[in-house]
């Protein structure tokens, strides 16, 4: 019972961080198309074993694919890509535009974005310089 509990307690934390999320981004954030102005692509290799991740430095994409493939030091390990997105986009804080770094982290959801194209991302409305993705 207690267990339940808990689990009960954890999922309620969760909704209440989800919908206070959710409130935040309705009211201080607007909606903006920014520009991109560079994609970085970085690679790492990963390995969890027990409570343990061991993982190397962040490199190319194609040097991390032929470590994994051709070391045999990185066998069991998985390729895990890191992108980052530098923005131009109109500032509504400011009333001009400004330029933001959005971490999409391991997340391939943009996998063709690059230079010059357009991106979908919430600028705060009071404070300059402030974006999320979502």
């Amino acid at each position: 019972m207690t267990k339940l509990l808990q689990l009960g307690a954890g999922g309620v934390l969760v909704a209440t961080a989800l919908v206070v999320s959710a409130v935040d981004k309705q009211v201080n954030y607007v909606e903006v198309e920014g520009q991109v102005l560079s994609v970085n692509d970085a690679c790492f290799l990963e390995k969890k074993e027990g409570k343990t991740t061991h993982f190397t430095d962040p490199m190319e994409c194609e040097s991390a694919t032929a470590l994994l493939e051709l070391h045999p030091a990185y066998r069991g390990f998985s390729l895990v890509h890191d992108r980052t997105v530098q923005l131009w986009y109109p500032d509504p804080a400011k009333q001009d535009y400004n330029t933001a770094t959005i971490d999409l982290g391991r997340s391939l959801e943009h996998p063709d974005l690059k230079t010059g194209d357009s991106m979908t991302i919430f600028a705060h409305k009071t404070k300059p310089g402030k974006v999320r993705k979502n």
